[in-house]
């Protein structure tokens, strides 16, 4: 069974993560929520979620997580690449997202959070829209 997590850029408060992340084809968090991206192991699929546009990107996570200094600060970045990212070309909006998910009766999305799991029946539907 695929696992499935929605990452937040978090591009409104440290601009330019977003591209960061496309051009390093990784993600990544720093400080305090750093250790959410630890629970994501290879093979898992990562949907990429940019606050108030809403689902951009979807790629596989290689499971190799790399800690490292950030500014200065040790082991401030844990990072882990992501294999074959595919941009949409029209984000899946955070409205779709909830209506998606109440029409298959399952608990709300929080979108602000750094790593949110998703229920794999979501995940295959969002999959669904990417193609």
């Amino acid at each position: 069974m695929d696992r499935y997590y929605v990452v937040n850029t978090n591009d409104t408060y440290l601009d330019g993560q977003e591209k960061m992340m496309f051009r390093q084809n990784c993600i990544f968090a720093r400080y305090g929520p750093k250790d959410k991206i630890d629970i994501i192991e290879e093979g898992d699929i990562v949907f990429l979620y940019k606050n108030q546009v809403g689902i951009i990107t979807y790629g596989i996570a290689d499971g190799d997580l790399a800690i490292g200094d950030y500014k200065g600060h040790k082991d401030e970045e844990h990072l882990m690449h992501v294999d074959r990212f595919r941009i949409l070309k029209t984000p899946i909006t955070p409205s779709e997202i909830t209506a998606l998910s109440k029409r298959l009766a399952l608990p709300r999305v929080f979108y602000a959070r750094t790593v949110s799991p998703l229920r794999p029946e979501l995940g295959d539907a969002l999959l669904n829209l990417f193609e």
